[in-house]
């Protein structure tokens, strides 16, 4: 199908389920594509958009399971939701500066996704953005990011590495953000970020190094539970609250490091529960309560 030049917004739904369809052009003169507009069009191969597209509603390539490829508009500043959930064999997309806000599910089982570009001006990253991407290796996060949504890359399972080394103002990662990465082994968590949040690493199977900054006040339920490589965890001093299973069932870890100055005061039930390995850890004074199996 090729738009004639008139046309400046594709509606909502106006293609949404039209399986044989199998390419679609955009004139210069479109800006907007509606939600879902052409979600469910499994035979959808082929996209052309100009550049003066600036917004692609929620859910507008949902379900385009033939959709291989695509070039985003350069003028492009609104990424719905759910845009292009469950395209799974679409491989790579780059999204250009403009973008502030990666909403929810947007790239959501995108399964053979293996390389994404996130510009500089994303702040949000919203939940479940790239859950289920099974593929994707390796994530750039910008220094203007400043939330990171529940389950956003949870079941990356070949997510090796998650840069954020240029981070500055990010405040918030949660729930469940990198649940099931299982490949991950490594990750510094920024400067800022004040708790993380319940099962936000949980069966990160390999992960081995964890560099938390000083500031955190809470380690959440099941936080780290199921890290069964990781030998070793250094809490910050701010920590306030070990949650329920913190750590639980991680297999390899034989050292705790807990200053002098830890501020610590609670270890929750099952914190350590199962670390069968566990040698070291050393209390400190102010801690009040230890829950029910915390170190069974």
């Amino acid at each position: 199908v090729v738009l004639p030049k008139p046309v400046s917004f594709i509606k909502a739904k106006s293609f949404a389920g039209c399986e044989s369809l199998k390419s679609i052009e955009l004139p210069d003169s479109a800006t907007k594509v509606g939600d879902y507009a052409f979600s469910r069009c499994s035979g959808l191969g082929y996209i052309s958009m100009s550049d003066n597209v600036t917004s692609i509603g929620e859910g507008a390539f949902n379900e385009c399971t033939n959709l291989e490829h695509i070039s985003l508009p350069q003028m492009l500043e609104r990424l719905g939701g759910y845009a292009f959930k469950d395209c799974n064999k679409l491989s790579s997309v780059s999204i250009p500066n403009k973008v502030t806000e990666i909403g929810q599910a947007t790239f959501s089982g995108c399964s053979v996704l293996k390389d994404i570009y996130i510009p500089p001006e994303v702040e949000y990253i919203g939940p479940l953005a790239f859950g289920r991407c099974i593929e994707l290796e390796r994530i750039l996060l910008s220094d203007k990011l400043r939330s990171i949504g529940n389950y956003a890359f949870a079941e990356c399972e070949n997510l090796v590495s998650v840069d954020m080394s240029k981070v500055r103002n990010l405040e918030d990662i949660g729930e469940g953000a990198f649940l099931g990465c299982t490949a991950m082994k490594s990750i510094t968590v920024p400067t800022g970020v004040a708790n993380i949040a319940d099962t936000t690493f949980m069966d990160c199977k390999e992960l081995r190094n964890i560099v938390l900054p000083d500031g955190i006040l809470t380690i959440g339920e099941g936080a780290f539970g199921g890290c069964e490589s990781l030998p070793e965890i250094s809490i910050p001093d701010s920590v306030v609250v070990l949650g329920n299973y913190a750590f639980s069932k991680c297999n390899a870890l034989k050292e705790v490091n807990l200053s002098e100055g830890s501020q610590l005061e609670e270890i929750e039930n099952c914190a350590f529960y199962e670390c069968k390995n566990l040698e070291n850890i050393s209390i400190p004074d102010g801690v009040r309560r230890i829950g029910e199996a915390a170190f069974f």
